[in-house]
């Protein structure tokens, strides 16, 4: 189970993605479900299951959250992937008109 990130522009072409083959972003937004986190808004209403669509300011946000939870995180692995997928959270948020689609399995 995984949640890829794309990036993608008004049109829907996509611009870059992150995905998720091992689970580390998918594992991230389940143990802050599952713990009820407040801090993190916008990671926790991430669809595990399904596709959310992130917009400008929220990707502002995510990036934050991301960068939060990623401190948190002990296997290295896990902390470049979720710096990769703060990576496409912050370009969003860069470029006007631009979005993250999160694709659930």
């Amino acid at each position: 189970m995984g949640v890829d990130v794309v990036w993608k522009d008004a049109t829907d072409r996509e611009l870059d993605r992150a995905l998720d083959s091992p689970g580390w972003l998918a594992q991230a937004i389940n143990q802050a479900q599952d713990a009820r986190r407040t801090d993190v808004p916008v990671l926790v209403s991430i669809d595990l299951y399904g596709d959310t669509r992130i917009f400008a300011p929220r990707t502002d946000s995510l990036a934050t959250e991301l960068a939060t939870v990623r401190a948190e995180t002990l296997n290295p692995e896990a902390r470049v992937h979720l710096g990769r997928v703060m990576t496409l959270a912050n370009a969003a948020s860069a470029q006007p008109g631009t979005y993250l689609l999160c694709v659930g399995d």
